[in-house]
């Protein structure tokens, strides 16, 4: 059995169908973090696509998403390359500067963030999803939420997640 794992990093502004809210250019925040998203929306009323292709699946709202992929088959631990996971963000993302520079769009935009942990084709099996202090703390110093999202079926399975860049990278 093969497990996919998505640790993965969001900002995103106020969803703002009346117009009432400041929105973040994503270029800006890529040019500040110095991070290539995975995926990233200008907010776009006009947008006339599949909304199932952005994230968060609407077009009124600003998105910038970090996220890294790893894979794990019978012989590895699941734990093992969630850490792994784990120390890249903390490394490329998590820096002092990007810190700073994450509190700062969400004051500038009234943005919210959180750390989506992402599990894919666990089947039945009971899996812990460990999260080391070094990243709790990371996630407070930027005052973000944590997601942890377990499925048993592969995401191609999820007709959600389909059209979705950020899984299939």
């Amino acid at each position: 059995m093969t497990v996919k794992i998505f640790v993965s990093f969001h900002i995103e502004s106020t969803f703002d169908p009346d117009f009432k809210y400041k929105h973040f250019d994503p270029e800006k925040v890529t040019k500040l973090l110095n991070i290539i998203p995975v995926q990233s929306q200008i907010f776009d009323p006009s947008f006339s696509g599949n909304t199932l292709e952005k994230i968060p699946k609407n077009n009124y709202t600003s998105s910038w998403i970090y996220s890294v992929k790893g894979i794990c088959d019978e012989d590895e631990s699941f734990d093992i390359v969630l850490q792994e996971l784990y120390k890249e963000t903390i490394v490329s993302l998590f820096t002092e500067n990007n810190k700073h520079h994450i509190r700062k769009i969400m004051n500038d935009y009234d943005a919210c963030c959180f750390l989506r942990i992402s599990s894919f084709g666990l089947g039945d099996y009971i899996t812990v999803t460990r999260i080391p202090t070094e990243v709790l703390k990371c996630v407070k110093d930027v005052s973000a939420k944590v997601e942890v999202l377990t499925h048993s079926k592969d995401v191609e399975y999820y007709n959600i997640y389909r059209a979705q860049k950020l899984y299939h990278k």
